[in-house]
């Protein structure tokens, strides 16, 4: 290797001299070469030498991965070796074997170095392609230089959007932050470690900065926070907001970081950037603990009702001390049938469907509820909603996810 590769300064043209180096690797390998981040996103990729498969021809039109053979390829070693690691061929994913060299800076992974492995890689090629690991670390660490600085950048814009800081959104879109047109959502992640890390950054930091390495088709704002996640983003349709966690969901697996749980919710001209934040992160508790791996504010339906509420049993008596008097009659067939009875708006038929009785039966049990409650509780009115979100909260407790 040219030992008068320049040095890395913290400037764009270091991706160019990235592409050069892979390029020129390629060249004298006579093979496809790629590098890509921790995530297996690819942003340099050589012309096509060789053998190809569907992978990196994803790759390459993409940008992208594909995220099915992930969780495999970790599985293989490739994120915690130091050495290079050979990568067995795998049919159902369509993966000839690949040679991967991880890129590692102290204690960081940097990304990855690729080549397929068909026909396999000789030792002296092996020499060479390990040769090219310092200079191409070197020019990724300088360039997460001004990654940081965007990242920093990136952090406080987020924040004014959710605190509802005036002309925060303007800003963001002025500044190709957030696209101008769309449903603006706001979702609130709760992440934890998959395994015991041996990082120093914690697990939502690690996937926010793995998550904005490279910008997306549409731009977002994210976020970290003690233990997930704020994203915001702008999307016309569903599908379009869903290609962002297909994205976030690769980068996790990645960084070894587990997405617990994600609340959403919608802003509108009466609730506002900062109301809509508190509501995804409340949704996103709710989530956690109904073990559901996302829910929305807007289809959350009774749950609305403890916004700001602690959820714990001293909530189910507070807001609701007819939910306490049924749950303390001690029949859990009796609150449970209250519950999926006002779940369903108070329909006998689909309540008697769901839970597999006759209907006689169903009405033998109301009848022995409204006995405990007080006159008018279970039929309608506000005292109704209450004892329906109380109810909620009291099955969501006693239940394991």
């Amino acid at each position: 290797m040219d030992s008068s590769t320049p040095q890395a300064t913290p400037r764009a043209a270091q991706l160019g001299q990235i592409q050069s180096l892979v390029d020129e690797l390629a060249s004298k390998l006579q093979r496809s070469v790629q590098v890509d981040t921790p995530a297996f996103y690819a942003f340099c990729s050589s012309p096509q030498y060789g053998e190809v498969d569907n992978e990196r021809v994803f790759n390459v039109l993409h940008r992208e991965p594909n995220p099915e053979p992930i969780p495999w390829l970790v599985a293989n070693g490739v994120q915690e070796s130091r050495d290079p690691v050979r990568v067995p061929a795998h049919k159902e994913f369509d993966l000839l074997p690949r040679l991967c060299v991880p890129l590692w800076e102290g204690e960081k992974l940097c990304g990855h170095i690729w080549l397929i492995d068909s026909p396999a890689i000789s030792e002296a090629d092996l020499e060479i392609i390990t040769s090219y690991r310092r200079p191409i670390i070197d020019l990724m660490a300088a360039r997460d230089e001004t990654f940081v600085r965007r990242v920093a950048e990136m952090r406080e814009i987020a924040r004014d959007v959710t605190l509802g800081l005036d002309g925060s959104l303007a800003h963001a879109v002025d500044n190709n932050f957030l696209p101008r047109r769309g449903v603006i959502r706001i979702h609130q992640l709760t992440i934890r470690e998959a395994a015991e890390a041996a990082v120093t950054t914690d697990a939502p930091e690690r996937l926010m900065l793995e998550l904005l390495r490279f910008r997306r088709r549409r731009p977002f704002l994210v976020t970290d926070n003690h233990d997930g996640l704020t994203i915001v983003e702008r999307s016309d349709d569903v599908a379009a907001s869903q290609s962002l966690f297909d994205a976030l969901q690769a980068a996790s697996v990645a960084v070894g970081a587990q997405i617990v749980s994600r609340g959403t919710s919608t802003i509108n001209e009466l609730s506002g950037a900062r109301n809509t934040a508190r509501r995804a992160s409340f949704i996103a508790t709710v989530a956690s603990l109904l073990g559901q791996e996302t829910l929305t504010w807007e289809d959350s339906g009774a749950w609305r009702l403890l916004l700001g509420w602690e959820l714990t049993p001293a909530t189910v008596s507070a807001i609701s001390p007819a939910a306490a008097a049924l749950i303390a009659e001690g029949s859990q067939f009796l609150w449970e049938t209250v519950l999926e009875y006002l779940d369903n708006a108070r329909n006998v038929t689909a309540t008697a469907d769901n839970l597999f009785i006759h209907r006689a039966t169903l009405h033998y049990r109301l009848e022995k509820a409204r006995a405990v409650l007080p006159q008018g509780v279970l039929d309608d009115g506000w005292e109704s909603t209450c004892l329906h979100a109380a109810l909620r909260l009291h099955a969501a407790l006693n239940t394991v996810p």
